[in-house]
């Protein structure tokens, strides 16, 4: 009977053990559930228990009551750092590690502790720390880096805040790295796609990785870094050599020789051990002394590989022209998969690609092409003018086009910065610009056509075509000629244009012949007329597409009539408009077409226009392009060439009536005659000549008022012969 009871208050315990832990057993298995919904990786591990969020006890630890506070939004704490380790909730996760527990953290010192400044390991119990915290570490009382960590600190290199700083451990590559950027000011960058293959994006030194691999001071092996890895003397002191520029120095010399080499300028105290494991505390020792010769160098920054840093870092000072940058057709070169990116209808049962295969697309809002998750062109475009679909060639866009259509690309690589045609496209890496505090010396900031030959030059692209002209000679053309003003170096002169337009003082035509421009060759170059910054009218055009070109192609009309007697030079927006000729009503042209649609048929920049066909290369091949069809039919080369023959003949037989008016004058005068009258006839008439022979179109802008001014110019002759 008492056995029976026993066993009885037993099935009873039990009983009530498991009503009592039911609920607990739901609760965890929502919550974990929960957890590893949010982090797939965290499933199977040692994260996906209660010790994530309690202690033994089972009471809430830190990153527990964070997420009870948010109500189980684990994303939303995930830039938190609960437990005071040094290392954020999600990196903590990232890496398998728990976020509420202080001792358990990723290898390695953690983000913004510049090699473990103040963070802990192996249970030091350390926290992280600001440079404006006490400038010491509690465990450097007794070390021979001891004054080298504190110059650090004070440096800013090193953060203090009176943690630990672990002196004799071996210092990893990853702090090396961070001690390197920090001691050079060095700005992070986050490259589209990584340098290396165990440094991926979500890794949290990866800008200070990039940055320090990039610029020259360390590099990997078999394309990964090993961030984990320690550091010997010999590469500390390749690395210390490098930064200090004597990287050509030491580029081909052995491990043991670029210690010695380093050691000889007072880097090391010996030569010995090039093999040996550096410690924080040799670290701190080298980095102390690269610093105080860094601070002899005439140029800081000389060691240093210039590096592209991204549109994100040139947009923390230059947030306008960011801004206004957005507009432009540079900033949608590439565009990922998704709203806005293309009109292409995936939908259509004859699409030859689906939106699965798409990760980029590529092209203008009329044609786009498709690249696939391999970097490759799809066999397919898309023509949104027609909505139809076309085919393309499949070819590598990764190394074909990649170059052009990214920012920072690197060909051995094979990796690149950040989409599109970006800041540092066009003004070079601005790596050393950053971290020499915005010195604009340090950037490039040219007005000429190199910047945009290198992706648009070439006989079929706009660079190649506009050097064939007279544009690109006209500052050289300018300076050479005797009755050359400075006035006419606005229109001749990029720099000149460029000064004018931002409000400087404009430089003079003595600048150009012997002074601080004689070397500047800069005629009408691509930002005379595009804007890079932003899109404010078609193709990026400052001003609208006739005032392009009419604000330099015009004789300065100021009145009714240009100055009798005066020679008119290239009167074109005059002509256009019908005004400014004597004896003549106003006749603007009827404006069917605008200077582009006859002079840059098919977008060429060659500015030629067709009689009535040019031949352009297209792809290599040669193409006929016809530059009247737009608004004439049955147009020959004969009939041009008939127009043209008669608008010579007719300006040579005016010329020949002049030339008989100045003869009689010239007559009349030498027997005292009074030929005021008829001068003022001649003078006439000679201006509308030359308004219609320096129009330079033979009379093409505008037929009837060229026949109208040239009809009065012979009738002013006609009347001066018979003063």
């Amino acid at each position: 009977m008492r056995k029976l009871r026993k066993v009885a208050l037993l099935a009873l315990t039990l009983a009530l053990a498991a009503c009592l832990s039911w609920p607990a057993a739901y609760a965890k298995s929502e919550y974990v559930n929960s957890f590893t919904a949010a982090y797939p990786n965290t499933k199977g591990t040692a994260l996906a228990a209660c010790s994530t969020c309690h202690t033994s006890t089972m009471q809430l630890n830190a990153y527990g009551s964070a997420v009870s506070a948010a109500k189980l939004d684990f994303k939303a704490i995930e830039s938190k750092d609960s437990d005071g380790d040094g290392w954020t909730n999600g990196a903590e996760i990232a890496a398998l590690t728990n976020p509420g527990d202080p001792q358990s953290h990723p290898s390695g010192s953690p983000p913004g502790s510049t090699g473990g400044s103040s963070g802990s390991s192996g249970g030091s119990g350390g926290t992280s720390g600001q440079a404006t915290a006490p400038a010491s570490y509690r465990d450097i009382a007794g070390s021979p880096a001891r004054s080298a960590i504190e110059a650090l600190v004070k440096a800013g290199v090193l953060a203090g805040g009176g943690g630990y700083y672990r002196p004799t451990a071996p210092i990893t590559r990853v702090e090396f790295a961070s001690l390197l950027q920090r001691a050079f000011k060095l700005p992070g960058t986050m490259p589209y796609l990584p340098s290396f293959s165990d440094v991926p994006k979500t890794y949290w030194a990866y800008s200070t990785v990039e940055a320090v691999a990039r610029g020259g001071l360390m590099a990997g092996q078999n394309g990964k870094f090993n961030p984990g890895g320690q550091v010997t003397r010999a590469d500390a002191a390749r690395s210390a050599s490098i930064a200090l520029g004597h990287g050509s120095e030491v580029a081909s010399l052995s491990a043991a020789d670029c210690l010695a080499f380093a050691a000889k300028a007072g880097l090391f105290a010996s030569s010995s051990g090039p093999g040996t494991v550096m410690t924080r505390a040799d670290a701190a020792i080298l980095l102390a002394k690269v610093l105080d010769a860094k601070a002899k160098m005439a140029d800081p920054l000389a060691g240093v590989t210039n590096y592209v840093i991204g549109p994100d870092q040139c947009a923390k000072c230059h947030s306008d022209v960011a801004a206004s940058y957005q507009t432009t057709l540079h900033s949608r070169m590439v565009r990922p998969l998704g709203p806005g990116a293309t009109t292409a209808n995936f939908a259509d049962p004859k699409a030859p690609i689906k939106a699965s295969d798409v990760l980029f697309v590529i092209g203008t809002n009329e044609t786009n092409y498709f690249v696939g998750k391999d970097f490759n062109y799809l066999p397919a475009s898309w023509d949104a003018t027609t909505n139809s679909w076309g085919k393309r060639s499949v070819s590598s866009w990764l190394t074909g086009c990649a170059g052009c259509h990214t920012t920072g690309y690197d060909a051995s690589s094979k990796t690149f910065v950040a989409l599109d045609i970006t800041c540092e496209s066009c003004h070079g890496p601005g790596a050393k610009h950053v971290a020499a505090g915005g010195d604009p010396s340090r950037i490039t900031a040219s007005v000429g056509n190199d910047t945009c030959n290198s992706c648009h030059g070439g006989t079929d692209r706009q660079g190649g075509q506009i050097a064939t002209m007279g544009h690109s000679t006209s500052v050289q053309d300018l300076v050479k000629l005797p009755y050359a003003k400075d006035a006419c170096l606005e229109c001749h002169s990029a720099s000149a244009k460029l000064a004018v337009e931002s409000g400087q003082p404009a430089p003079t035509l003595a600048d150009f012949k012997s002074g601080s421009h004689q070397n500047d060759t800069n005629g009408v170059t691509c930002v005379v007329c595009h804007d890079p910054h932003k899109n404010a009218n078609e193709a990026q055009l400052r001003v609208d597409s006739e005032e392009t070109c009419t604000q330099c192609h015009n004789g300065e009309l100021t009145g009714d009539t240009f100055a009798a007697g005066a020679t008119v030079h290239h009167p074109q927006k005059e002509m256009w408009e019908g005004v400014g000729a004597f004896g003549v009503p106003n006749m603007p042209a009827p404006k069917t077409a605008t200077c582009a649609d006859c002079h840059m048929t098919n977008g060429n920049h060659y500015f030629q226009v067709g009689t009535p066909t040019i031949t352009l290369s297209v792809h290599g091949k040669p193409t006929n392009f016809d530059s009247c069809a737009t608004c004439h039919t049955g147009m020959t080369a004969e009939k041009i060439k008939g127009l043209f023959d008669a608008f010579d003949a007719r300006i040579a037989a005016l010329k020949d009536k002049l030339a008989q008016v100045d003869a009689h004058i010239a007559n009349e005068v030498s027997f005292g005659r009074d030929m005021s009258e008829a001068k003022a006839l001649r003078d006439k008439a000679f201006t509308n000549i030359s308004f219609a022979e320096g129009d330079a179109s033979k009379g093409i802008h505008n037929p009837p008022y060229t026949d109208a001014m040239l009809r009065a110019a012979e009738d002013y002759l006609d009347q001066a012969m018979r003063k």
